[in-house]
């Protein structure tokens, strides 16, 4: 099934799709019959024809992706176009994936499947025969989750995690204190120890966040941000910036909460000369 697409610009074709929370790919191999190959039926959620990433990266997640998060894997987040709003929906399964196409901004992607691995193929648009930067396309899709069950693979290599290159150590919810949103890198923190002791917070909820050790060759960095309830947050990496964002919110409370979130990621995933912005 050959996708059409509109122009180079984010395509928006659906508001709802998903299936139960959790990341990671669908289905596990041995566990799950793998289905017949061939050509699947993709919705696309959004696909920016004239991005820049450096190469193919791949995720397969069973909920809706944040694009900013995953784009970490190449440093993206600073040239993507807004993750659209997508609510779960039973029994689909969501893929993120790039590719390089030299001087050629794509115009329609087509995936197949072959065994445990899916080739996805970004079709159409003009050759040119040179450009000021080389062509790094992202699509965003739908797909059904049972036509996806048991893959390791997509044109090749190895799945990313959806959620990007960091992992979220802890979540502290800090209540409704009288704080602003700051950052810092770990181990320490100092400035934001200090702002929150002024504030009042319970202090034994944040000194294990930020004061523990480092695995060697990672990086660690600290977050405080007010949210609606957040049940997660995720690291978001470009060349210029290290920033997060708060998962899961409700959109709606008494009143913002805030909520220290800290992360490690290995050091050779943070884009050189990227730096935490001022808050």
């Amino acid at each position: 099934m050959r996708v059409a697409l509109i122009g180079v610009a984010v395509v928006l074709l659906v508001t709802a799709c998903g299936t139960k929370s959790g990341t990671g790919t669908t289905g596990t191999t041995g566990s799950t019959p793998t289905p017949a190959s061939g050509e699947l039926p993709a919705q696309v959620l959004a696909f920016q024809a004239d991005g820049s990433a450096p190469g193919r990266f791949a995720a397969l997640s069973e909920e809706p992706i944040r694009l900013d998060a995953f784009a970490g894997w190449f440093g993206g987040a600073g040239w993507l176009e807004k993750t659209p709003e997508v609510k779960a929906k039973p029994d689909t399964a969501y893929l993120a994936v790039t590719d390089s196409t030299d001087c050629r901004a794509p115009e329609s992607v087509q995936v197949s499947r072959s065994g445990n691995d899916l080739t996805v193929a970004f079709e159409g648009g003009t050759d040119r025969p040179e450009c000021v930067r080389g062509v790094g396309p992202l699509a965003y899709l739908a797909l059904p989750a049972d036509k996806v069950a048991g893959v390791e693979t997509v044109n090749s290599k190895p799945l990313v995690a959806a959620e990007g290159p960091g992992k979220l150590v802890d979540l502290v919810p800090l209540g409704p204190v009288k704080a602003h949103p700051l950052a810092a890198e770990l181990p320490g923190a100092d400035s934001i120890q200090a702002q929150l002791r002024g504030a009042g917070a319970d202090t034994s909820k944040i000194g294990k966040a930020l004061d523990g050790e480092l695995p060697a060759g990672e990086r660690g960095f600290a977050f405080l941000e007010s949210g609606c309830e957040a049940t997660g947050a995720v690291l978001l990496l470009s060349h210029r910036e290290i920033n997060a964002g708060l998962t899961g919110e409700k959109t709606a409370c008494v009143a913002p909460e805030y909520f220290l979130a800290t992360f490690t990621v290995a050091a050779r995933n943070v884009p050189k000369g990227a730096v935490i912005p001022p808050r």
